[in-house]
């Protein structure tokens, strides 16, 4: 951030600046945004409803073994393995 701010002051004072930092930046979040222009909404959608799926269905496993340690004393019932 702090690079990008140096970079608009000396902008400022000279209109004609390049630096190839910030225009290496600048290719890369064009290229994301097409490529998120390509998908469309409905992709990114599904893309981060699954993404949501996935975070839920690993903190209720996490749960769930966490409240499983907790019943047995916090060792592992015999014959059972983490």
């Amino acid at each position: 951030m702090a690079y990008y701010g140096w970079y608009e002051i000396r902008v400022q004072h000279d209109p004609t600046t390049q630096d190839p930092v910030i225009d290496a930046a600048g290719t890369v979040q064009r290229a994301i945004a097409e490529f998120l222009d390509t998908l469309g909404t409905a992709a990114i959608a599904v893309v981060f409803a699954g993404l949501l799926i996935t975070v839920a269905a690993l903190a209720r496993r996490r749960r769930t073994r966490r409240t499983r340690g907790t019943e047995t004393g916090g060792r592992q019932a015999p014959g059972r393995a983490s």
